[in-house]
């Protein structure tokens, strides 16, 4: 009845089957594409693909993480601050086979969930998943598990993968019909908030600046491209990842479901970002500003923050997803804190034990440093 199989490219799949099983903005057909044929490296990618009378009904997204560069969020998250010495030693976490993406690692049919069904389908994933590893001999890596995923961490746990918290992530759930609303809504965090939302829009028109979205961001690709490469230059010391057609190529494979914002100021290109949704998802992916010539003119919180807002409750999205970092800034506007964990599977027993006690020390570390974070959010 169930089939199961293994491409190396989402272009083997069929589209509209393969988007039917996923609900995050990261696992479309159409990013998955933009993202295998725009990367500067190699992605030596694994679709695990469950399919009931040649029907997708369920697939994993898992790569062959090798390049270290690619992955290097592995390591930062699971050594931390040792990543820098243990890098000079040999030690990593890498390579692995990295399954999932963000928030989103199983993808099964909607209408099975709670049957037999779905738990069948669940099994075959993970067994193939565990197949390919063995066959290049490698660790398995689920990173960025989330509270929604309990079911899965169970699964893992019972299986004796090692697991630690995280860096929190951050989310807005959307209950509001305007963006005064929402804005309204921001009192009970603080009675100041709506003033200072106000004031930061004031001081953006008073600057001139003209946000507008653009349906053909490839039009624009030298400038767009060269403010994303200088925000990762900036702000993690490395280029960004993607060459120059992403800008294009994204559009045009994730079509309605990507929004390329672009901000006009005296006739210049001063910031970009860029959106993709999915379902009830929206996904905010980066806002890049040229702070010399934006000034102090609030660009990037009118980017970040005020016009990803409004669209999202035009377009009757349920959730913002605004990722990793910055979670004081990220709170006083709205988001909330989830909690994410990072699986880990060693491929042999003798380095078993080494890796449980580490990630015992992890655990404890991770715990600490979030509670820490969150006391300084309720003050």
């Amino acid at each position: 009845m169930y089939t199961v199989e293994t491409v190396d490219s989402v272009t083997l799949l069929n589209k509209d089957e393969w988007d039917a099983i996923g609900d995050s903005p990261l696992s479309s057909y159409g990013w998955l594409r933009t993202v295998e044929e725009t990367y500067t490296g190699s992605i030596d990618r694994r679709y695990i693909v469950v399919k009931n009378r040649q029907k997708i009904v369920g697939g994993a997204i898992c790569s062959i993480a090798r390049e270290k560069d690619k992955f290097a969020y592995v390591d930062s998250e699971l050594l931390g601050r040792l990543k820098k010495f243990t890098a000079k030693v040999g030690v990593s976490f890498l390579p692995a086979l990295v399954c999932g993406c963000t928030g989103e690692h199983l993808l099964i049919e909607k209408g099975l969930k709670d049957t037999k069904e779905h738990v069948i389908i669940k099994d075959l994933i993970l067994d193939a998943i565990v197949d390919e590893a063995g066959k290049h001999r490698l660790p398995i890596c689920f990173p960025y598990l989330r509270d929604n995923e309990q079911n899965l961490m169970d699964i893992l746990k019972q299986k004796g993968f090692s697991h630690t918290p995280v860096a929190p992530y951050l989310y807005i759930d959307i209950e509001w019909t305007s963006f005064e609303e929402y804005l309204n809504s921001l009192r009970g965090i603080s009675k100041k908030i709506k003033q200072s939302f106000t004031k930061e829009i004031r001081i953006n028109e008073r600057e001139g600046v003209k946000i507008e979205s653009v349906k053909e961001p490839g039009k624009y690709a030298d400038r767009l491209y060269d403010l994303i490469n200088n925000h990762y230059l900036k702000h993690s010391g490395v280029p960004f990842k993607f060459k120059k057609e992403f800008i294009a190529k994204v559009q045009e494979y994730t079509g309605q479901d990507c929004t390329f914002y672009i901000a006009w100021k005296n006739d210049f290109i001063t910031a970009t970002s860029f959106v993709l949704r999915k379902n009830s998802t929206l996904y905010v992916c980066i806002t890049a500003v040229d702070r010399e010539l934006a000034g102090k003119d609030m660009t990037f919180f009118i980017m970040s923050f005020h016009r990803p807002m409004i669209d999202a409750i035009t377009h009757g999205i349920k959730r913002i997803d605004k990722g990793l970092g910055m979670i004081e800034m990220k709170t006083r506007r709205g988001c909330k804190v989830g909690n994410q964990f990072f699986f880990y599977k060693p491929s042999n027993k003798l380095s078993d034990i080494a890796i449980k006690l580490w990630f015992v020390f992890l655990s404890k570390y991770y715990q600490k440093k979030n509670a820490l974070s969150s006391k300084n959010i309720s003050k």
